[in-house]
């Protein structure tokens, strides 16, 4: 076959283009450091090359979470443990004084400090990380005027409404709670505040059980069967007891203290002689008299009329997010207590300001998290109701300062053993170190209950009457455990012991003792105080057992960021090598490569040069 000049002149041109292209090519491969400049390039290679992209890109976001995470934990680390050095601090001085030698004006001074550490805890609480709060939850940011952090001082927590004595209308549905009705619930207040409390209303009913004050003092006379029962149960039997005026004896007291367990009702008396009737729980107090009962009792009427009358507790509704109340029939507010507005409706929003208080105001349920791969987070830091609130730092802190102030008391032990409970107080056989202290003709001492339910708190006094010759250490406890919001008691060695039913809503104080009785059952100002500290102390061990396990787990929470550390680090090493085989030049084999083609390229040009010295004659 002949082949022309011109298909030689196109082979040398193309083999020579050819070339040149892979020189161009493997220049560029050089000057880059890369293979790849173009998908025609290596389009299979290329794909490979942007998935390993991809993957050191998200690797990278990983890492700075991580590393945002590992700043996040050691903030939270290092706040709860300034807030465990400060509680080691408050335990020190509660330590120191509980020292009955120290003077009222120490215990302020050391109150003073207590009262620092907590504003300072209440700072640590709200730290933040570039301006996110790290004990907020998924509130990081996004506060109000109202509510500047998740920690706020100087108010309550949460919202809440306080109910009156619930009426006799039971609840049928009509009252809703968030736009949800409530079950039928009987009339009391222990029914109806467990249909809320069994419901999905995200709402908690409290109960502040039901309470008489009689409406004058005992009068004498005898009374027998079903001249007064109480929840059903006739307090005496045959025959008749005489009762003594203002019940000096206890006769009436003991007689209904004696059936509590049957009734649910506790007694108790003024000064003047009036009873004081108070239901353990949120059962009703249902009263029936004979015209002779009343008449003796006076705990309805001063008329001396049979009565049949129920009395009842209140209900407390609280929750941590703002609720509504809706009365459908005009009847649902009322079977709780509560006045309604125009409308039947209740929005339930108010934040109530209270100095001694913390609100938390972040997020209660969620943790912040970090994203540390498609499907996978770790949580780094705790909510703050989980992390602070709920360990009880700002109310041990508290506590310990209101001791020190000798104020506000939940608890008290006296320091003066009893040997025998039963006998009159003037007997000599009490066992009390210090009986002779007890005034011979009686006398008296108050109690005050303070209920925080309210804002304000509201506060109520009785007047305890102590008659040594009639009155034993049994016949006082009873008195005193008759007290709405207070429990006593003696313990099995002999010391009486005062407690609030419920030291979150409830504290009480003694005070304006001309009976002796406190001094004598070392009851007395100081020794309640010192009682109160060692409580606080207690208090405060358990603090200290809650945060050193809060950071034990923040500790756990930073290895496992370590790991992850590790392992992304690892991860982006290995990826990155992959990257590079398929993308990078290896300049060696390039510059070879290179080497190779101007090679071919010269010996081209040469063979090319003499083929075209080819003349026509050549041809013929």
């Amino acid at each position: 076959m002949r082949v022309t000049m011109n298909a030689v002149y196109a082979n040398i041109l193309t083999n020579l283009g050819s070339i040149t292209q892979d020189m161009n090519r493997i220049n560029q491969q050089i000057s880059s450091g890369k293979q790849m400049s173009t998908i025609s390039d290596n389009p299979v290679g290329l794909v490979s090359v942007l998935g390993l992209r991809t993957t050191i890109a998200e690797i990278s976001q990983y890492q700075r979470n991580l590393t945002f995470g590992d700043t996040v934990i050691k903030a939270s680390e290092n706040a709860l443990s300034q807030m465990q050095d400060m509680v080691m601090r408050a335990k020190t001085l509660a330590i120191q004084q509980a020292n009955a030698t120290m003077t009222p004006e120490n215990r302020a001074n050391a109150a003073l400090e207590i009262r620092h550490l907590w504003e300072q805890a209440i700072i640590l609480a709200n730290s933040s990380v570039h301006g996110k709060h790290i004990f907020g939850g998924f509130r990081t940011s996004g506060y109000t005027p109202a509510e500047p952090a998740p920690f706020v001082q100087g108010a309550r927590d949460g919202y809440f409404i306080n109910g009156g004595p619930v009426s006799d209308q039971p609840l049928t549905g009509n009252l809703r709670i968030n736009g949800q009705p409530v079950t039928s619930a009987a009339a009391s207040a222990a029914a109806k505040a467990a249909a809320i409390n069994n419901g999905q209303f995200g709402v908690r009913a409290e109960i502040t059980p039901a309470v008489v004050l009689a409406q004058g003092s005992v009068q004498t006379d005898s009374i027998g069967l079903d001249d007064l029962r109480i929840n059903g149960i006739s307090i005496f039997a045959t025959p008749p007891t005489t009762i003594e005026v203002g019940d000096v004896n206890n006769a009436l007291v003991r007689a209904i203290n004696n059936q509590t367990k049957s009734t649910g009702i506790t007694a108790s008396r003024d000064s003047s002689g009036r009873l004081l009737l108070s239901a353990v729980d949120g059962r009703n107090l249902h009263i029936v008299t004979s015209a002779r009962g009343e008449s003796v009792t006076r705990l309805n009427n001063t008329g001396g009329i049979a009565t049949n009358q129920v009395y009842f507790g209140s209900v407390r509704l609280l929750s941590d997010q703002p609720f509504s109340l809706e009365d459908t029939d005009s009847r649902g507010f009322a079977a709780l207590g509560i006045s309604g507005g125009g409308s039947n409706q209740l929005q339930v929003n108010t934040i109530y300001h209270d100095n001694d208080q913390v609100r938390y105001a972040g997020d209660r349920v969620n943790n912040i998290e970090i994203k540390v791969g498609r499907q996978s987070t770790i949580e780094v830091s705790k909510n703050g109701f989980a992390a602070i609130f709920d360990s009880g730092i700002f109310q041990a802190l508290k506590g310990l300062e209101h001791a020190l102030l000798g104020q506000k008391f939940t608890t008290a032990t006296g320091a003066v053993q009893a040997a025998n409970l039963n006998v009159a107080l003037n007997s000599g056989a009490t066992g009390l170190a210090l009986a002779d202290r007890i005034q011979a003709g009686g006398g008296e001492f108050t109690v005050t209950v303070t209920s925080h339910d309210f804002a304000p708190p509201t506060s109520t006094s009785t007047t305890i009457r102590v008659n040594p010759a009639n009155d034993s250490l049994t016949d006082i406890s009873q008195r005193l455990h008759g007290i709405s919001g207070l429990e006593a008691r003696w313990t099995a060695d002999g010391y009486l012991q005062l407690q609030s039913s419920d030291p979150q809503r409830f504290s009480f104080e003694l005070n304006r003792d001309s009976s002796g009785l406190l001094v004598a059952t070392g009851l007395t100002p100081n020794n309640v105080q010192v009682s109160s500290i060692n409580h606080s102390m207690d208090e405060l061990d358990s603090l200290l057992n809650a945060l050193s396990n809060h950071i034990s787990d923040f500790g756990a929470r930073a290895n496992r960021i370590e790991v992850q550390s590790n392992i992304y680090r690892n991860l982006t090493l290995a990826t990155t090598e992959n990257l590079s085989t398929l993308e990078d030049t290896d300049l060696v084999q390039a510059i070879m490569e290179l080497k190779a083609r101007e090679t071919a390229h010269q010996a081209a040009l040469g063979v090319a040069a003499r083929t075209m010295q080819l003349s026509l004659v050549d041809f013929l």
